[in-house]
């Protein structure tokens, strides 16, 4: 049995991503008319759902600001052309060349897609598989670049740091899990709590999806980085309690 292709299996940090949304559902309609796909126009017909994917993804971001508006505009229907611009916007070196040459094979293979009236079953699937990674590339193309290099220890150069909330003083400390350096997180610290009532209040409203507080730094966002920063505070809990609760600055 052929395998179901997943829809947005690629979407990072399941985070909402809004330039993305017209992509993505366009990508899930060709998903849908590949799992009823018997004969060569019906996979011809998901390359035709494709071709609408990737040009919704240059519509998206024909006026973004991440496209800068000294460059020639290119025509709206142009997808190499925006996704060129859209490259050029959000990276450099040898990521932006891969984003380039990615742009060029995926747009060419679903093209002949389109095209081929002997098209099967797993050129349609390849075709998919390579437009589902053409998103999630370009998704976390446009994280990294919104969100800049993620901090790292100025002891060690880890990227193991974590906000740790001290009950018995009631502050946030920034603590490294590699190396145990840690000092005041000014940034957190300067935010107004919230009261009690507000607190009680949050925890009984009705919520449709997990009840969760937002975390202030969104490096920390997804689960598998709450699980790092949880295990950077429990590894600098341990070192603390080996100094005898005295922590180096």
């Amino acid at each position: 049995m052929h395998r179901v292709v997943e829809n947005q299996r690629k979407q990072p940090d399941e985070e909402p991503m809004p330039k993305f949304r017209e992509a993505w559902r366009r990508f899930g309609q060709a998903v849908d008319r590949y799992n009823v796909a018997k004969e060569a126009e019906d996979f011809q017909a998901v390359g035709n759902h494709l071709r609408e994917c990737l040009l919704a993804l240059a519509r998206d971001h024909a006026d973004a600001a991440l496209v800068g508006k000294n460059e020639p505009t290119p025509k709206l229907g142009d997808f190499k052309g925006w996704s060129a611009l859209l490259a050029s916007s959000i990276s450099d070196g040898r990521l932006r060349d891969y984003l380039k040459e990615l742009t060029t094979s995926t747009w060419d293979f679903v093209q002949v897609l389109v095209h081929d009236r002997n098209s099967h079953r797993y050129d349609a699937e390849i075709a998919l598989d390579a437009t589902s990674h053409l998103l999630g590339v370009f998704g976390m193309a446009v994280i990294a670049h919104e969100r800049g290099d993620p901090p790292r220890c100025p002891n060690c150069g880890s990227y193991q740091l974590a906000s740790d909330w001290r009950k018995e003083e009631d502050l946030y400390y920034t603590v490294c899990g590699a190396c145990g350096w840690e000092e005041l997180d000014e940034e957190s610290n300067s935010r107004p709590r919230p009261t009690e009532e507000q607190v009680e209040a949050y925890l009984s409203r009705e919520v449709d999806g997990p009840c969760t507080f937002p975390p202030p730094n969104p490096w920390e966002g997804s689960a598998p980085r709450r699980r790092r920063r949880a295990a950077a505070r429990r590894a600098a809990r341990r070192r603390r309690t080996g100094r005898g609760g005295a922590g180096s600055a």
